[in-house]
């Protein structure tokens, strides 16, 4: 993809969509595994990468931001090729945009799943070693990065958040974003813009 990322300088981030593939994932409450990567990934990006983060407010009540970071993180896992999301989200994400005055939108989902005692078992006799590290390391959290303008996809990430059963400790967040948005590239300086 062209560099085209670093152009949307001012980001509003919709709070992290964390949905756990199995009961047994994580004994911390999903809320506060969200949470936590919401305000690391904020940090990362102003911090490390020179972007403007916004405050996301109350443009959409909590419910429509949580259904809109869910479907908009679905979308992006399961058509990883595709540059538009469906009609309906992305003029979400535009309103969403435009309503607090940002360049783009950063939209991250968590998908973990989690390996219980008799997955473990049952990969190791039956289906060997190899399957089990597959679907404990997949690539379960994604990041996305969409323009304000036209609401298509200009950046995206997949990366391992592991299956920890015993939840995300907080070196896991801060390894989990700064894998996500390493290769991110630096914002544009403003001056550079004019």
């Amino acid at each position: 993809m062209p560099r085209y990322a670093g152009k949307l300088r001012r980001l509003v981030l919709l709070p992290t969509f964390y949905e756990p593939v199995a009961s047994e994932c994580s004994p911390q409450p999903v809320g506060e595994l969200a949470r936590a990567l919401d305000a690391e990934a904020r940090a990362f990006l102003v911090d490390w990468k020179g972007y403007v983060v916004l405050e996301a407010g109350d443009v959409l009540p909590g419910d429509a931001r949580a259904a809109l970071a869910r479907d908009v993180g679905r979308w992006q896992v399961r058509e990883p090729e595709a540059r538009l999301p469906p009609p309906q989200s992305r003029e979400q994400l535009r309103q969403f945009a435009a309503a607090r005055g940002a360049d783009g939108v950063v939209v991250m989902y968590a998908a973990p799943e989690c390996i219980g005692v008799v997955d473990i078992t049952l990969n190791l006799l039956a289906i060997g070693m190899p399957n089990f590290y597959s679907k404990a390391l997949g690539r379960n959290f994604s990041g996305g990065l969409y323009d304000a303008g036209t609401g298509a996809l200009v950046w995206q990430r997949r990366v391992s958040i592991g299956g920890r059963n015993e939840g995300l400790p907080q070196e896991g967040v801060q390894g989990a974003i700064e894998s996500l948005f390493g290769l991110l590239e630096n914002a544009i300086p403003e001056i550079l813009l004019r």
